[in-house]
Protein backbone atom coordinates (compact mmCIF):
# COMPACT_ATOMS: atom_id res chain seq x y z
CA UNK A 1 0.00 0.00 0.00
CA UNK A 2 1.42 3.93 -0.83
CA UNK A 3 2.47 6.41 1.55
CA UNK A 4 -0.65 8.27 0.54
CA UNK A 5 -3.14 5.68 0.62
CA UNK A 6 -2.01 5.11 4.34
CA UNK A 7 -1.65 8.71 5.16
CA UNK A 8 -5.73 9.34 3.54
CA UNK A 9 -6.84 6.64 5.80
CA UNK A 10 -5.03 8.57 8.81
CA UNK A 11 -7.15 11.44 7.62
CA UNK A 12 -10.12 9.26 7.41
CA UNK A 13 -10.04 8.20 10.19
CA UNK A 14 -8.98 11.32 12.58
CA UNK A 15 -11.82 13.36 10.83
CA UNK A 16 -14.38 10.34 11.48
CA UNK A 17 -12.71 10.35 15.47
CA UNK A 18 -13.47 14.42 15.41
CA UNK A 19 -16.75 14.07 13.94
CA UNK A 20 -17.92 11.36 16.39
CA UNK A 21 -16.25 13.85 19.13
CA UNK A 22 -18.18 17.08 18.35
CA UNK A 23 -21.53 15.15 17.84
CA UNK A 24 -21.65 14.04 21.16
CA UNK A 25 -21.10 17.36 23.02
CA UNK A 26 -24.29 18.67 24.88
CA UNK A 27 -24.08 22.29 23.74
CA UNK A 28 -24.28 21.36 19.95
CA UNK A 29 -27.40 22.53 18.73
CA UNK A 30 -27.40 21.05 15.22
CA UNK A 31 -26.28 17.62 15.65
CA UNK A 32 -26.14 15.98 19.27
CA UNK A 33 -26.08 12.36 18.57
CA UNK A 34 -25.49 11.78 22.66
CA UNK A 35 -29.35 13.07 22.76
CA UNK A 36 -30.69 10.78 20.15
CA UNK A 37 -29.16 7.84 21.69
CA UNK A 38 -30.08 8.76 25.03
CA UNK A 39 -33.58 9.27 24.21
CA UNK A 40 -34.28 5.97 22.37
CA UNK A 41 -32.49 4.04 24.85
CA UNK A 42 -35.04 5.66 27.56
CA UNK A 43 -37.97 3.59 25.37
CA UNK A 44 -36.38 0.35 26.54
CA UNK A 45 -36.81 1.81 30.46
CA UNK A 46 -33.99 -0.79 31.21
CA UNK A 47 -35.40 -3.92 29.58
CA UNK A 48 -31.56 -6.11 29.12
CA UNK A 49 -33.19 -8.59 27.15
CA UNK A 50 -34.77 -6.51 24.75
CA UNK A 51 -31.61 -4.40 24.77
CA UNK A 52 -29.77 -7.74 24.12
CA UNK A 53 -32.09 -9.30 21.32
CA UNK A 54 -31.71 -5.87 19.30
CA UNK A 55 -28.30 -4.71 19.80
CA UNK A 56 -26.31 -8.35 20.71
CA UNK A 57 -27.28 -10.84 19.07
CA UNK A 58 -27.38 -9.23 15.59
CA UNK A 59 -23.40 -8.52 16.80
CA UNK A 60 -22.93 -12.24 16.87
CA UNK A 61 -25.22 -13.17 14.04
CA UNK A 62 -23.55 -10.67 11.63
CA UNK A 63 -19.93 -11.54 12.75
CA UNK A 64 -20.67 -15.17 12.28
CA UNK A 65 -21.23 -14.13 8.69
CA UNK A 66 -19.09 -12.58 8.12
CA UNK A 67 -16.58 -15.47 8.39
CA UNK A 68 -18.20 -16.98 5.78
CA UNK A 69 -19.42 -14.32 3.19
CA UNK A 70 -17.22 -11.75 2.02
CA UNK A 71 -18.92 -9.00 0.83
CA UNK A 72 -18.24 -7.56 -2.89
CA UNK A 73 -18.83 -4.01 -4.08
CA UNK A 74 -22.46 -4.99 -5.45
CA UNK A 75 -23.32 -6.14 -2.06
CA UNK A 76 -22.75 -2.38 -0.89
CA UNK A 77 -24.64 -1.11 -3.86
CA UNK A 78 -27.28 -3.28 -2.95
CA UNK A 79 -27.23 -2.34 0.80
CA UNK A 80 -27.44 1.32 -0.40
CA UNK A 81 -30.34 0.84 -2.63
CA UNK A 82 -32.50 -0.59 0.19
CA UNK A 83 -31.46 1.86 2.80
CA UNK A 84 -32.10 4.91 0.82
CA UNK A 85 -36.00 2.93 0.61
CA UNK A 86 -35.99 2.66 4.18
CA UNK A 87 -35.22 5.60 4.86
CA UNK A 88 -37.81 6.80 2.35
CA UNK A 89 -40.57 4.72 4.05
CA UNK A 90 -39.43 5.99 7.25
CA UNK A 91 -39.56 9.49 6.56
CA UNK A 92 -43.35 9.05 5.18
CA UNK A 93 -44.05 7.33 8.37
CA UNK A 94 -43.18 11.02 10.33
CA UNK A 95 -45.06 12.40 8.05
CA UNK A 96 -47.97 10.27 8.66
CA UNK A 97 -47.43 10.21 12.35
CA UNK A 98 -47.20 13.98 12.67
CA UNK A 99 -50.89 13.87 10.71
CA UNK A 100 -52.61 12.20 13.21
CA UNK A 101 -55.91 13.93 14.51
CA UNK A 102 -56.65 13.18 18.10
CA UNK A 103 -58.75 15.86 19.18
CA UNK A 104 -61.81 13.78 19.35
CA UNK A 105 -60.59 11.24 21.81
CA UNK A 106 -60.24 10.96 25.73
CA UNK A 107 -57.82 12.58 27.52
CA UNK A 108 -56.33 9.20 28.45
CA UNK A 109 -56.03 8.00 24.68
CA UNK A 110 -54.35 11.25 23.70
CA UNK A 111 -51.87 11.22 26.58
CA UNK A 112 -50.94 7.70 25.55
CA UNK A 113 -51.01 8.09 21.86
CA UNK A 114 -48.69 10.90 22.10
CA UNK A 115 -46.52 8.78 24.06
CA UNK A 116 -46.58 6.18 21.65
CA UNK A 117 -45.73 8.89 18.45
CA UNK A 118 -43.26 10.63 20.56
CA UNK A 119 -41.27 7.33 20.89
CA UNK A 120 -41.87 6.20 17.38
CA UNK A 121 -40.35 9.34 16.15
CA UNK A 122 -37.34 8.67 18.54
CA UNK A 123 -37.25 5.38 17.00
CA UNK A 124 -37.49 6.55 13.43
CA UNK A 125 -34.62 9.45 14.39
CA UNK A 126 -32.51 6.49 15.95
CA UNK A 127 -32.78 4.34 12.41
CA UNK A 128 -32.15 7.35 10.21
CA UNK A 129 -28.95 7.84 12.19
CA UNK A 130 -28.12 4.11 11.98
CA UNK A 131 -29.13 4.30 7.75
CA UNK A 132 -27.09 6.94 7.66
CA UNK A 133 -23.85 5.09 9.34
CA UNK A 134 -24.53 2.72 7.01
CA UNK A 135 -24.34 4.63 3.90
CA UNK A 136 -20.98 6.32 5.22
CA UNK A 137 -19.39 2.65 6.41
CA UNK A 138 -20.62 1.59 2.89
CA UNK A 139 -19.16 4.14 0.53
CA UNK A 140 -15.55 3.47 2.62
CA UNK A 141 -16.19 0.00 1.94
CA UNK A 142 -16.30 0.32 -1.46
CA UNK A 143 -13.73 2.78 -1.28
CA UNK A 144 -11.22 0.19 0.70
CA UNK A 145 -12.45 -2.61 -1.40
CA UNK A 146 -9.13 -3.14 -3.21
CA UNK A 147 -7.28 -3.63 -0.25
CA UNK A 148 -7.10 -7.02 0.01
CA UNK A 149 -6.35 -8.09 3.55
CA UNK A 150 -9.43 -10.41 4.79
CA UNK A 151 -9.58 -8.76 8.11
CA UNK A 152 -10.11 -5.62 6.90
CA UNK A 153 -13.23 -7.30 4.19
CA UNK A 154 -15.09 -9.34 7.27
CA UNK A 155 -14.81 -6.35 9.48
CA UNK A 156 -16.85 -3.83 6.68
CA UNK A 157 -18.75 -6.89 6.03
CA UNK A 158 -19.91 -7.41 9.64
CA UNK A 159 -20.08 -4.01 10.26
CA UNK A 160 -22.70 -3.44 7.21
CA UNK A 161 -24.66 -6.63 7.76
CA UNK A 162 -25.22 -5.62 12.12
CA UNK A 163 -26.25 -2.35 11.17
CA UNK A 164 -28.32 -3.35 8.07
CA UNK A 165 -30.01 -6.02 10.86
CA UNK A 166 -30.42 -3.24 13.80
CA UNK A 167 -31.89 -1.15 11.18
CA UNK A 168 -35.05 -4.09 10.23
CA UNK A 169 -35.03 -4.83 13.87
CA UNK A 170 -36.17 -1.08 14.19
CA UNK A 171 -38.11 -1.02 11.42
CA UNK A 172 -40.07 -4.10 12.65
CA UNK A 173 -40.49 -1.94 16.23
CA UNK A 174 -41.91 1.19 13.44
CA UNK A 175 -44.50 -1.07 12.26
CA UNK A 176 -45.41 -2.27 15.75
CA UNK A 177 -45.63 0.63 16.93
CA UNK A 178 -47.83 1.78 14.08
CA UNK A 179 -50.04 -0.97 14.42
CA UNK A 180 -50.55 -0.02 18.14
CA UNK A 181 -51.67 3.85 17.10
CA UNK A 182 -54.17 2.49 14.85
CA UNK A 183 -55.61 0.79 17.67
CA UNK A 184 -55.69 3.95 19.77
CA UNK A 185 -56.74 5.82 17.05
CA UNK A 186 -59.73 2.69 16.48
CA UNK A 187 -60.71 3.10 20.14
CA UNK A 188 -63.74 4.13 21.84
CA UNK A 189 -63.79 7.86 21.77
Amino acid sequence: MSLIKIVSLVIMALSFVLFCFFSYKKTNRFINVGDIFKVYFRIFNRNYPQIISIFILPLFFSFGFSAFYTASISFYENILVVVSIIDAILFGVISVLLGINLRNKNDNVQKRAKEVINETISIITFSVLVSITIMLETLIAIAVYGIKITAVSMFFTGITFYLFVVLIINLMIVVKRMSKLINLNNSEE
